[in-house]
């Protein structure tokens, strides 16, 4: 790590720059690299979908109102990763126990809920509905 910090105002910057965020998350310092993520998307517009996805792995570990917020953007995005993104959110929101809210949105949702989550968005949606008092 010592060796890509010293490489900030040099040629290597930027590939220094994605390294730092990467070594933060693997040890841990989820907030350090969510941040650097968060800092790498908004100066690189082409990889956005993709950083901030970043982004919102690692707020889930610290921050979870917040990687519903930058999940739900990426879901606007309608990109590659807009639908991993709407599954990751319904995660989050049950977590979160906001029942009503995956309820009222869980329609819209479930087409683009990829075949291999389909037994976990399932759940979720039975279950929020079970704890809103929702039996029918």
């Amino acid at each position: 790590r010592a060796y890509y910090e010293k490489l900030q105002g040099t040629q290597y910057a930027e590939i220094s720059e994605f390294a730092q965020a990467e070594i933060a998350g693997i040890l841990g310092e989820y907030e350090a690299a969510a941040a650097s993520y968060l800092s790498l998307a908004e100066k690189h517009p082409k990889m956005q979908e993709d950083l901030l996805f970043q982004v919102g792995s690692l707020e889930a570990k610290f921050n979870k109102l917040g990687a519903v917020e930058t999940f739900r953007k990426v879901k606007d995005m309608e990109g590659k990763r807009s639908e991993e993104a709407a599954f990751n959110l319904m995660v989050l929101l049950f977590q979160n126990e906001e029942y009503e809210e995956v309820i009222s949105s869980y329609e819209r949702i479930a087409p683009s809920v990829p075949e291999e989550y389909q037994p976990t968005f399932n759940f979720i949606v039975g279950k929020s509905f079970f704890s809103s008092g929702h039996y029918q």
